[in-house]
């Protein structure tokens, strides 16, 4: 079971984040998920509006679950600065 079913499950409000670097982008290469789940593009390693956009996105919550990684290990390796503002906390 992945962290949104156990939640919803639960009886939690859940709303979803997901970021792509693909170029064609836009709302189709959103995560899908059962029950129609919120989900809002967010970039976790920062931008102009971080903060706001991070305040709003929690503003109805109750618990954040942050489950963003860059796994990429050449990724990694070729970007580590990408890579601690991705993986670390």
């Amino acid at each position: 079971m992945n962290v949104v079913a156990a939640a919803r499950e639960r009886g939690m409000r859940v709303r979803g984040t997901y970021l792509t670097d693909d170029p064609v982008g836009g709302p189709d290469d959103a995560p899908a998920f059962d029950g129609g789940v919120e989900t809002v593009r967010f970039d976790v390693t920062g931008g102009s509006d971080a903060d706001a956009d991070l305040q709003s996105l929690l503003s109805d919550v109750d618990r954040t679950v942050n489950c963003a990684a860059l796994a990429d290990v050449d990724a990694c390796e070729t970007d580590p600065r990408r890579s601690r503002a991705v993986n670390a906390a």
